[in-house]
């Protein structure tokens, strides 16, 4: 039986750059665009040899990048090798073996046949890294590793039996993950969300093209900022958590929901889910963006990065060729080598092997490489084909995977991971959400998105170099922080206190500029309400101008002059209340939030300035259990005026 998880994209509406740091808080905007993971088993019976088995098989498949990657997961150590890639062509390293072997043979340095080899092999390796999804990878491994550290013998038996089945995981991300701008032009559809919403759910991902005139680098696939990977890896651990019995998720059923963010199922996603994401971009963030995937919109404080000690060796892996690539590669230098009379000779390469201090024998791939070299066709000279033995243990050795990485601590993966859910998780969330009759609206200027790394990394600089003026702007910029989260708290409690005035001042301000809004009162109750609207539009100001003082002290773009301009316009448009970069800043999507039904014509507005407004909303709900695969369902739009054609 197959089980579907979602999780929400975000919106860091306040706390870029701040929420880094404990005790700075952050307000972000869990939204309807999801990321949804499908776990199945792969085979639907267990062979009948599959007790010694050692290893098991999983597959990775993302409709969206057209990629499929097949691994094998230790059931030792619950960890994944890729063995296969269908994006990468094995001819390709026959042919780079035999360019290799050709070198090898014009070489009389012995230093130089080692530096070759491994300039070759790196090269190679990092080729095929592309093809793989690190979040994936983790959010495996560490899902079962949690469920292997949760269960009791008798569950744990069951466990293995299951995995014994394999794990077929598929993901796909809301097409508002990603920027389909390039696809909307080339139709000569206009920018709207109707363009939008005209194209198939889980479209095809576009890639941005490089800059050659060496402006900022972009992101290899062009996004919007809505924290794809984040989304993405709660998704797969919520999925296989369910999958494995070890959690029980709530539906997008609001009165379930609110059940549920008492237990402490979601905290087992958000500790594993954190853990996966920080490991896998080699960094330990702030987790906002984890923690509205799993909690939905909140009020945000940061763990502290200690909690990971344990997991952090090492943070990034290691790219590795797959058994087939790294065959190809071998049997293209050994055949190369077999037509000839080997005048550099195989006990030389095998000393080569000897002097790296090679161990084959914990590697899955060598333990089968006769069977291998059967594959091959080495014929006759199967005898001679020992160098193809040694040269593919050089290989594995040059560029190793993860397998190991917990072992400078003397443990195994489940204990490690039992450490950190055990481990004192400090971070502080609380409800949070926009007030009633108030809509997010996201826009895309086409621009691709930004290096968020290279950002933060910018600020961090900054902050060590004028330790005094940046103390002085997070002061001030925590404050206006502070101060819009409490006036939009404050008119969600006049709205929950006094509805009708609420409401009619909502409405008859949406018709309206900013400018006009103080005309439509006519007691000082009204006035209240506006007045509570005008103190959040000045914290929103004071905001994005302490973070434009902030990028201007960095040297990076955070409200580059293009998206002021916009924003201004904006700011100034009938009905919008806020308008500001979300998260990081750069040049990723802008958001607005509007009044009442004024939305419509803010994206009309947009589509002038050649901005696409987003179908994205604020949903407040976290991760969820999906009742069935989303593929199937019936497409609907989240503009309720769209008509699909």
């Amino acid at each position: 039986m197959a089980i579907v998880a979602s999780a929400p994209g975000k919106v860091l509406m306040t706390g870029g750059y701040l929420v880094l740091e404990r005790p700075n808080a952050g307000v972000v905007l869990s939204t309807n665009a999801r990321f949804y993971a499908i776990v199945k088993p792969l085979y639907e019976e267990l062979k009948p040899d599959s007790w010694a088995w050692g290893w098991t098989d999983v597959k990775l498949t993302s409709p969206q990048m057209s990629r499929e990657t097949s691994y094998k997961m230790s059931l030792k150590h619950l960890t994944l090798q890729c063995v296969s890639s269908r994006q990468v062509g094995p001819k390709r390293y026959f042919r780079l073996g035999s360019v290799l072997h050709n070198y090898i043979q014009m070489i009389d340095d012995r230093k130089m046949v080692y530096l070759l080899i491994d300039v070759m092999l790196i090269i190679v390796a990092y080729d095929i890294s592309g093809s793989r999804n690190p979040f994936v990878e983790y959010a495996v491994q560490y899902s079962v590793a949690a469920a292997y550290a949760t269960f009791d013998k008798t569950k744990k038996d069951w466990l293995h039996k299951c995995l014994l089945q394999g794990l077929d995981v598929t993901i796909l991300g809301c097409n508002d993950f990603y920027s389909y701008r390039n696809q909307i032009e080339a139709r000569g559809l206009p920018l709207t969300p109707e363009s939008l919403a005209s194209l198939p759910q889980f479209t095809s991902i576009t890639f941005n093209i490089e800059d050659a005139n060496g402006g900022n680098r972009k992101p290899e696939v062009a996004k919007t900022g809505l924290g794809s990977s984040a989304a993405m890896t709660t998704a797969v651990v919520a999925a296989l958590l369910q999958y494995f019995g070890v959690v029980n998720l709530p539906s997008l059923s609001k009165d379930q929901y609110q059940e549920m963010e008492t237990t402490v199922d979601l905290d087992v996603v958000h500790v594993i889910a954190q853990t996966a994401h920080c490991i896998a971009q080699g960094k330990v963030g702030s987790g906002f963006d984890v923690s509205s995937a799993v909690y939905g919109s909140q009020r945000y404080v940061r763990f502290s990065p200690e909690v990971l000690s344990s997991a952090q060796v090492p943070l990034s892996p290691s790219p590795s060729l797959s058994l087939s690539l790294s065959l190809s590669l071998c049997v293209g230098v050994s055949r190369e080598g077999l037509r000839t009379d080997l005048s550099y000779g195989l006990d030389y390469l095998n000393g080569l092997a000897k002097d790296l201090a090679l161990d084959s024998n914990d590697s899955p791939f060598t333990r089968g490489f006769d069977e291998g070299i059967d594959e091959m066709h080495c014929g006759k000279h199967k005898s001679d084909c020992i160098f193809l033995s040694t040269f593919t243990r050089m290989f594995l050795m040059s560029s190793p995977n993860m397998e190991l990485q917990d072992a400078v601590h003397g443990k195994e993966l489940e204990e490690v991971i039992g450490d950190v859910m055990n481990g004192k998780w400090d971070h502080q969330k609380s409800k949070f959400s926009l007030p009633p009759l108030m809509n997010l609206l996201l826009g895309e200027p086409g621009t691709g998105g930004s290096s968020t790394v290279s950002m933060v990394g910018a600020v961090k600089k900054w902050q060590k170099s004028q330790p005094q003026k940046a103390l002085e702007i997070w002061r001030k910029l925590s404050e206006a922080n502070s101060a819009l989260e409490m006036h939009l708290n404050s008119l969600s409690t006049v709205a929950k206190e006094h509805w009708d005035l609420y409401k009619y001042i909502i409405f008859n301000c949406s018709m309206h500029g900013s400018e006009k809004w103080m005309e439509q009162t006519s007691n000082p109750r009204e006035e209240e309400v506006v007045k509570a609207l005008f103190w959040a539009r000045d914290a929103m100001l004071e905001i994005r101008h302490h973070m434009r003082l902030m990028g201007e002290a960095a040297g990076i773009p955070i409200e580059p002059e293009s998206q002021t301009q916009l924003l201004d316009a904006t700011m100034n448009m009938e009905g919008v209340l806020l308008a500001g970069i979300p998260g990081a800043g750069g040049f990723d999507a802008v958001f607005a939030v509007t009044l009442g039904n004024s939305s419509s014509d803010v994206s009309k507005a947009w589509s002038s300035l050649n901005v696409l407004a987003l179908l994205v909303r604020e949903d407040p709900c976290g991760v969820s259990l999906e009742s069935s695969d989303p593929r199937t369902k019936e497409v609907t739009s989240a503009v309720s005026s769209v008509q699909i054609k």
